[in-house]
């Protein structure tokens, strides 16, 4: 784990630059891993447009009622 802290510089505000973070090493999760983050992701944006696309319909039932009784 890296702090920020410890590579910003003291300036005001701090400031970080590619010299500090050029030689920082990222660990990643091992590629089984990261396909399930995808997966999961792609589950829940799928999730997402599925629940948009049920209130479109659902905003249009209730302008047609609306429009129904109330004109």
């Amino acid at each position: 784990i890296v702090n920020l802290k410890d590579i910003a510089s003291n300036s005001n505000p701090p400031s970080i630059n590619n010299s500090n973070l050029y030689n920082l090493q990222i660990p990643l999760p091992p590629l089984d891993a990261q396909e399930k983050i995808v997966q999961a992701i792609e589950s829940i944006e799928q999730k997402i447009s599925n629940l948009q696309t049920e209130l479109n319909s659902l905003n249009g039932k209730q302008k047609e009622i609306l429009e129904k009784y109330l004109f």
